[in-house]
Order: structure tokens, then sequence, then C-alpha cells
């Protein structure tokens, strides 16, 4: 099984180990009839170059699999390599996640909503607050991919749930996960969930006492501001972002100018949304005239206009 991930100094490492146990040893490999069989057996192996391998193919066995194998081999087998004692292999384990998912989806919508919720995004939240950032931020977009499969009301049900999860983990990394794992899924979050919980979140981040907290809120705010109604952004989202700007912190403000040019435009767009918005209401008013003055009496008509 070709290795995608072929220029990483960890897949060297763990090749060279590899070669090494193996040495000149003609069996061992295993021949299998099952194919899952088979990538469940490397998927366990003791070396990790065979786990990197064979994990690699986890999403791919998802689309000819059954539900059900699909449910209690390969999603199993994600859950323990996303947990895996190598850092490259948990970060492929995560980048399953998403072609599982969609598999399991396509097979079944309504029965997958479940296992995504319950099983899939809760490893994407836990490998959230991994010690290493890749495995971390590919769990951040695993999750991101993942609640687009779900209708509105649950994906803002289970982000929301993720959030206070890792906020409540007590320690500043599980904070800096819910920053972003809240501004890479506020655009699926609904109105209502927009406008009672988002700045309640902003406002606690804006003031935390750890630096790298506010570092992630002033980097990510034109993503939050997006998905905000412009009212919002206007009432609270941008006083947050100026407190930001003047953060005692050189690299809070350095996140802030960085994100400033992504911001912009976010904003122009809302304005520009807004606008449309009037422009259509004051054509169906017209519209609405138009119909009436045509429904009147004649008389009545004329009368109207002078």
């Amino acid at each position: 099984m070709a290795l995608g991930h072929g220029g990483s100094p960890d897949t060297h490492r763990l090749a060279a180990e590899a070669a090494e146990e193996i040495g000149g040893n003609q069996f061992f490999e295993v021949e299998f009839t099952n194919p899952l069989e088979s990538l469940e057996h490397y998927c366990r192996s003791s070396l990790g170059f065979q786990r990197l391998a064979y994990a690699q193919g986890i999403a791919a066995a998802a689309l000819t699999a059954g539900y059900q194998d699909c449910v209690e081999v390969l999603l199993r087998l994600v859950e323990q390599l996303s947990r895996d004692s190598e850092p490259e292999i948990r970060k492929v384990a995560v980048q399953q996640l998403c072609g599982l998912g969609t598999a399991l989806h396509q097979k079944d919508a309504e029965r997958s909503l479940r296992d995504i919720e319950a099983t899939l995004l809760i490893c994407a939240q836990q490998c959230a607050v991994d010690d290493e950032e890749e495995v971390n931020q590919a769990a951040i977009l695993a999750f991101q991919e993942l609640v687009l499969l779900l209708p509105a009301a649950r994906a803002t049900a289970a982000s929301k749930r993720a959030v206070d999860r890792l906020e409540s983990n007590g320690t500043d990394d599980g904070t800096l996960a819910a920053v972003r794992l809240l501004s890479h899924t506020v655009h699926t979050w609904t109105p209502e969930a927009l406008r009672r919980h988002v700045p309640r979140y902003v406002n606690r981040w804006t003031n935390h006492r750890d630096f790298s907290v506010r570092e992630a809120v002033g980097t990510c705010m034109s993503l939050i501001v997006k998905a905000m109604p412009l009212q919002l952004c206007h009432q609270l989202l941008l006083p947050f972002f100026y407190q930001l700007c003047r953060d005692s912190n050189w690299r809070v403000r350095r996140a802030c100018s960085a994100d400033l040019p992504r911001l912009a435009p976010a904003m122009q767009q809302h304005q520009q949304q807004q606008r449309h918005q009037r422009e259509q209401q004051q054509q169906q008013q017209q519209q609405q005239q138009q119909h009436h003055q045509q429904g009147l009496h004649p008389d009545l008509r004329s009368s109207n206009s002078d």
C-alpha cells in the first residue's frame, strides 16, 4: 500500500524501524481472504510503519464495506489509531474521519447521524487537544467537515457541546481548541444560537488570562464575523476586536493586524447583503402598492392619485 506521507521525518523513522524489525523474515506478511481482516490486522500491527501505511486505507475501505462493518471494524480502528503513540499515525487516523463519516451517510443517512454524533465527532473533539499541532489542526478540520453532514439544528447542538466540553477541560489548551472549533463551525449554527451564545463566548475569550487564547480570537475573528448578523457585529464583535487590537501582548495585536485584511471584506460583504435585502424589500413594497392600485375601482384610483 502506497504511502501518502513519504516525506515526513516520522515516516522515514518508522520505515527504518520496520526494515530493521523485518530483516530477512519472508513471512512477516500474513495472507487474508477478507480485505477487512487484512486491514484490521495490519492497523493493529506492532510495527508503526505498517499501522501508518494501512491506516491510510480506512476511508477507502469504507466505500465498499457494509454499514455494520464500517461501525464495528473501521470506526473502532480509527478510534484506536487516533490514540496511537506515533503522532504521524494519529494524524492519518484523524484524516480518515471525514471519509468514514461520508461513507456512512451515503449508506444510510438517518442511521449515520447517531454514529457521527456519538463517535466520529467525539473522536475529533478529543484529538483537538492533541499535543501535536498537526494532529489537533486535522481534528478541527475533520469536525468542521463532519458537522456539514448533520441537519442545521443537530450540527449547532453538536458543535456547541464540543465547544463547552473543550472549555470545561480546565486547561488553556482546551479553551484554545474551543476557540478554533467554534471559529470553524460557527457558519453551521442556527441564527438563534448565534445571537444567544457566540457573543458570550467571544466576550469571555477576549478577556481570557492566557494570551494564546486572546491571540486565537484575534486570528479567527473574521471567520466568526462572516457568520454573524451585521447588527451583532457592530454592537458586540467589533468592540471586542478593537479591545484585542489594544491588547498588552504584542502577539495578540499582531494576530489582529493579520486578520484585519480578512475582516474588512467580511464586513463589506455583510453590508452588501444588507443593502441587497433592503432593495428587495423596497421592490416588494412597490409591487404590492402597484397591485393594490390596479385592484382599486377606477374612481378610487384617480382620487387616490390626486
